[in-house]
């Protein structure tokens, strides 16, 4: 990334050691209320299988949302630092994809796949995740005194989430 600038989003979250690359993907598009809910409730059930007591303090996670090159098809991609890392990548792996597959599409029918894949930072999956989004620092201050977040985002559906629980000094 020589010679290139990062954003203080992106910087911050290189910092995290992920563990998965997610992608999770609609059968059936819901309308954007259902497509979070259920994505909140994947990252929900993966705190509840690690038994965690809150999924917002307790689990490393970040999700945007952004609709396919090819089709326009809405998806969701995540980065995920689970409690402790798994001994065994591949079963964590197809456990996380067992969540999304099974038990959040339980009676939903909508849920697609889920691409879980080990974190490889070379990649770039940070920058990916913050890309166009730019609503940073005192970008962001100056552009909310104009409009929303939401009017002001490119493709207003590729709204990021970030959530990260940075360790406190004892």
């Amino acid at each position: 990334m020589a010679g290139t600038e990062v954003s203080s989003t992106a910087y911050n979250l290189n910092k995290v050691a992920w563990q998965f690359f997610i992608t999770l993907t609609f059968e059936r598009v819901p309308p954007l209320r259902v497509r979070k809910a259920c994505v909140l409730e994947f990252v929900r059930r993966v705190a509840k299988f690690y038994k965690l007591k809150n999924y917002q303090w307790d689990l490393k996670w970040v999700i945007r949302h952004e609709t396919g090159e090819k089709f326009g098809r809405p998806h969701f991609h995540l980065l995920i630092e689970l409690p402790e890392v798994p001994s065994n990548l591949t079963s964590a792996s197809y456990t996380l994809k067992h969540i999304w597959e099974v038990e959040v599409a339980k009676g939903k029918q909508c849920c697609g796949f889920a691409d879980v894949r080990p974190w490889d930072r070379s990649r770039n999956g940070v920058e990916y995740l913050v890309k166009d989004t730019n609503w940073n620092g005192a970008n962001a201050f100056e552009l909310s005194k104009f409009c929303s977040r939401r009017e002001w985002s490119p493709d207003h559906e590729a709204v990021s989430y970030t959530h990260l629980t940075l360790p406190t000094k004892a």
